[in-house]
């Protein structure tokens, strides 16, 4: 059955957002483009459709790398930092006294959906508050290389065990020490404001919209969504400034970053951080992942 293609088909997960002739591809299924195969007349031309050489090079085109970008064991300085909040502590640094990397860019939809298709995971949230929201969210292509929000804490924990052995959901400390860096930075790239595309939208926009604004060593994707931390959201004790973990409970988690959802330059400085609830899920939060290095 050879059937028209409109907008939006799908060949190996990628949508063709320009209308491919029927000429060029023929596809057996159903009306809503899901079907059981697909044959490829000229995918010379499919391909050159998205300016890329090859119809593997599209898969390419619609994903961002998960690349782990290495932090170095350092510290940073407490002045400039409000994990103590009024109970600033003695020492002048906080310290982070072992490597780790941090995913250069938040989590996308598309590394998201590998997981919760590996895991038949959205059937063992079904039911659940953002549950809806988070298959809508995957089940649109088109924001494959979109940071994936709707997610909470178990969420982004199943999906770090997932990934496999070292992974893990960074801690506030730590991920401070990556936007700031040794020096306090006050932006993740530096101490100078620069606008990103995505600054007040209120929307989200493609992880690595904006490569002018990643770190020194190449962290990248700040402020296009609130990231969780696993660290619970409160002051910490002023005593303790080596390897920080803040409270031991509570009721909100730690989120960092998330200039497109305010209208304050303020919210994209490296030091900035709020609470959210746990177990809620919503559109502007999303998460990075963390990696313990083998030493």
């Amino acid at each position: 059955m050879a059937m028209r293609v409109n907008e939006y088909r799908v060949y190996k997960g990628i949508e063709f957002k320009k209308v491919v002739p029927e000429r060029l591809i023929q596809f057996r299924g159903d009306a809503d483009g899901r079907f059981s195969s697909a044959r490829l007349i000229r995918p010379d031309r499919i391909a050159a459709s998205f300016g890329v050489g090859s119809v593997d090079a599209v898969a390419s085109a619609s994903r961002v790398s998960d690349e782990m970008i290495l932090i170095k064991a350092g510290s940073f300085p407490v002045k400039g930092s409000e994990l103590f909040g009024g109970n600033k502590p003695a020492a002048e640094r906080i310290t982070i006294s072992k490597d780790f990397e941090l995913g250069k860019y938040p989590v996308t939809v598309a590394e998201f959906r590998e997981f919760v298709e590996a895991a038949g995971y959205l059937n063992k949230i079904s039911g659940q508050q953002g549950a809806d929201e988070l298959r809508e969210l995957l089940s649109d292509h088109s924001m494959d290389r979109h940071p994936v929000v709707w997610v909470n804490k178990d969420d982004r924990r199943a999906y770090a065990a997932w990934k496999g052995e070292g992974y893990y959901i960074p801690t506030a400390a730590e991920w401070e020490y990556a936007a700031r860096g040794n020096e306090g930075r006050l932006f993740p790239y530096g101490n100078d404001w620069r606008e990103a595309p995505y600054y007040m939208a209120d929307k989200t926009f493609p992880v690595d919209s904006f490569p002018e604004g990643a770190t020194p060593e190449g962290v990248s994707g700040f402020g296009i969504v609130w990231e969780a931390t696993s660290t619970y959201y409160d002051s910490y004790d002023p005593k303790l400034t080596t390897d920080p973990r803040g409270p031991k409970s509570g009721d909100s988690i730690e989120v960092r970053g998330g200039s497109a959802w305010g209208n304050d330059q303020g919210y994209f400085h490296g030091a900035n951080r709020s609470g959210d609830n746990p177990v809620y899920r919503r559109n502007l939060l999303g998460f990075r992942v963390a990696k313990r290095t083998l030493s």
